[in-house]
């Protein structure tokens, strides 16, 4: 028994929840420029996780492995950067 198909069903709810996140961060009115960094992380983690057996065969592949852990870190550091941004970015619409 495998448990890649759960690995990749777990990457695919974190990807989403943090494109989710870019949008509201967009709707509360933080950079664009940062929410389309988001966006485009997202689809590079995804696309480095669909791929990653077919990257560097052989003895490299670690490397790959390591660069998708990293990056799926840095999304999860993201979608925390992006909550407290859009908190900011409330907040004086909540003082009111």
């Amino acid at each position: 028994m495998t448990l890649i198909p759960v690995h990749m069903l777990l990457g695919f709810v974190l990807v989403l929840s943090l494109w989710a996140l870019a949008t509201l961060a967009a709707r509360a009115g933080v950079a664009p420029a940062l929410v389309m960094l988001t966006f485009v992380w997202g689809v590079a983690v995804t696309v480095l996780g669909m791929s990653q057996d077919r990257l560097l065969i052989g003895g490299f592949n670690w490397m790959t492995k390591m660069l998708h852990l990293t990056g799926g870190l840095v999304a999860m550091g993201q979608a925390e950067w992006l909550a407290g941004r859009i908190m900011q970015a409330r907040a004086p619409a909540l003082q009111r």
